[in-house]
């Protein structure tokens, strides 16, 4: 059932419209005769609909009324008027008001008019609502995305750590290698041959750098050293660069192959 108010500065008037109302099924929460008893009313009962006569005594009319109530309630209105001129009706439409009754009164237009009102008054609210819940949703996924967003910061700053992390032990591990290859407490080799068999020159050489040296002078490429030995090209290289220091081949352009197969089958 709607509520409804009246504002009708005449008693009979007034009067008619309420038992009208109420035989149409109505709820009239009651009428008055000026703007500020109406805007008091207004707030207090917050009705659906307001009849408002325009031509009202006081120092507010019941356009002037209608616009506050809108403006400060949002409840809108009906005027009742006896006047046509296009002054009223262009005032009127600054109230954004639902419906414009002339007198004398009609009853059947009244109900026509109020059940007009009614439906647009509903369609509004409707409107609004799911203006409301639009508006929620878009702040909930915003938030969403937001968490999404700094979880997902979190995440990449915490792999970052992790990539760093490895990067750092992948150094070390290859620092400790080398140590390890070029270690003076190393075994010399892995063969049979003692170091009394061995070129002087040979006796300098890791273990390491010389199973590269055997495998160098039986004309193997640093490609093919790097797979068999389970290593990197560039560390064979390495070594290559370290085995011909330890020869005496520093600045020299004899191959290297050339100086090993010169000091016999190691």
């Amino acid at each position: 059932m709607s509520k409804v108010m009246i504002v009708e500065d005449e008693i009979s008037i007034a009067l008619e419209l309420e038992e009208l109302l109420d035989s149409s099924g109505y709820e009239v929460i009651g009428a008055v005769g000026t703007g500020t008893e109406a805007v008091s009313m207004a707030q207090a009962h917050c009705p659906d609909l307001i009849l408002m006569d325009i031509k009202l005594p006081g120092k507010m009319d019941g356009i002037e009324t209608a616009i506050i109530i809108r403006r400060e309630l949002g409840i809108p209105s009906v005027f009742l008027t006896g006047y046509g001129k296009s002054e009223f009706v262009e005032r009127a439409k600054a109230a954004d008001s639902l419906g414009y009754i002339l007198k004398p009164l009609n009853d059947a237009q009244i109900l026509a008019a109020l059940e007009i009102a009614v439906d647009k008054r509903e369609r509004e609210k409707a409107m609004r609502a799911a203006r409301d819940n639009d508006a929620r949703l878009i702040e909930k996924t915003a938030e969403e995305l937001e968490s999404a967003e700094k979880h997902l910061l979190e995440k990449t700053e915490a792999l970052n750590e992790l990539t760093h992390a490895i990067d750092v032990l992948g150094s070390i591990n290859v620092t400790a290698k080398i140590r390890i290859e070029n270690s003076d407490e190393a075994v010399l080799c892995s063969d049979s041959r003692t170091s009394e068999t061995l070129p002087p020159e040979l006796l300098r050489l890791s273990p390491q750098e010389f199973r590269i040296a055997q495998m160098i002078q039986k004309g193997k490429n640093s490609h093919q050293v790097a797979k068999a030995l389970n290593i990197s090209t560039d560390t064979v290289n390495w070594h290559r660069k370290h085995i011909r220091k330890k020869l005496g081949l520093s600045g020299q352009k004899t191959a290297l192959i050339a100086k090993l197969a010169s000091l016999g089958k190691i």
